[in-house]
């Protein structure tokens, strides 16, 4: 595992810094990087970050894992696993290592690969975000818009209508998910192990469910398997989620 790193980063708390002030040798460079998110004096913290998708900058803030079972799981969450561990979830614990470091989006869509971070066939972007919200209220609908959609694993093109609202869960003791859903209410979003949604097997309404009900199947080189066989089984329920 290689890591970009080099002394000048002790001024950057996240991937955008990093992006926004050393452009011109980190942007398309996905990757490990080691931020400094509590500043220069403190002890780095390695992360994830994608330096590509719609203009690069972006954290990596949780990735699921199908043999996950969290309860402390969500925006409030402590950090979980590690970033570079395949074979558990992670999660970056942002409230707590990051707290000082606002974003205004995030990215979240399908994993691709069982043994790495990229992107699976759908991302999508919640953007005008106050991300403060994120910690101390139950709902918040930020502006949703489609980044990346496959058309031919998923005959359907626009944002999925239940992840229009997103907040912080009350149940358990800190969070146990990453809520994302219609209205109000909770229970619907990323779980460690997987995304839960309704309508999935609903032929009146499986698009606005969201391509996630494929399950955790994954071919012989860890890709996760997208099918066509039925429009209501379409994606995979393993997801990651940047922030920036």
């Amino acid at each position: 595992m290689s890591v970009f790193h080099n002394q000048s980063f002790r001024t950057c708390k996240s991937a955008l810094d990093i992006i926004t002030q050393f452009p011109n040798t980190t942007t398309g460079k996905d990757g490990y990087y080691i931020v400094y998110p509590k500043g220069p004096d403190s002890v780095g913290e390695l992360v994830y970050c994608d330096m590509t998708t719609d203009g690069g900058g972006w954290t990596l803030v949780a990735r699921s894992h199908s043999s996950g079972s969290v309860t402390q799981w969500g925006w409030k969450g402590p950090k979980i696993g590690s970033v570079n561990n395949f074979t558990q979830p992670y999660q970056a614990g942002w409230f707590d290592q990051f707290q000082t470091t606002t974003f205004t989006s995030f990215l979240f869509g399908n994993r691709g690969n069982v043994n790495n971070n990229s992107w699976g066939p759908f991302i999508y972007k919640r953007s005008g975000l106050i991300s403060t919200f994120l910690y101390n209220e139950i709902i918040f609908a930020p502006t949703a818009s489609v980044i990346k959609t496959t058309t031919s694993v998923w005959n359907y093109t626009s944002f999925p209508g239940m992840q229009t609202v997103v907040g912080l869960p009350t149940s358990g003791t800190v969070s146990n998910q990453y809520c994302m859903r219609d209205c109000c209410g909770l229970g619907y979003g990323g779980f460690a192990n997987g995304f839960v949604t309704t309508y999935i097997g609903d032929a009146g309404l499986w698009g606005y469910a969201g391509p996630w009900g494929a399950g955790s199947s994954v071919d012989g080189s860890g890709n996760y398997i997208q099918t066509t066989a039925n429009a209501l089984i379409s994606g995979t329920n393993q997801y990651m989620i940047f922030v920036k």
